[in-house]
């Protein structure tokens, strides 16, 4: 699905995906609760298992915007770069 760091999935396919990464996170957070707490933690504290549902989501959005945003001041650096050179050369030509 990524290639570049670009995401190259239809709307279809990334919505077909979602079930699969919460079942990813849920069965991560069953075996990371209990691992960590005792067996049988997780089924018995739901609300810790929805809480660590909620930072994996956390976790890849941000990192997800993260790179987005770099990526927007990267292209926006391009564009002053472009402009600044624009303007040296309207300047140093005279404008013609």
């Amino acid at each position: 699905m990524m290639k570049n760091d670009e995401v190259t999935a239809s709307n279809d396919t990334l919505f077909e995906q979602a079930p699969y990464t919460a079942k990813s996170y849920l069965l991560s957070a069953i075996e990371d609760i209990d691992a960590a707490l005792g067996a049988g933690h997780a089924k018995k504290n739901p609300e810790l298992v929805a809480a660590y549902i909620m930072a994996c989501t956390a976790d890849l959005n941000t990192s997800m915007s993260t790179r987005a945003i770099e990526r927007v001041g990267k292209a926006l650096d391009r564009q002053a770069d472009a402009l600044s050179s624009i303007a040296s050369n309207l300047l140093f030509t005279g404008g013609s």
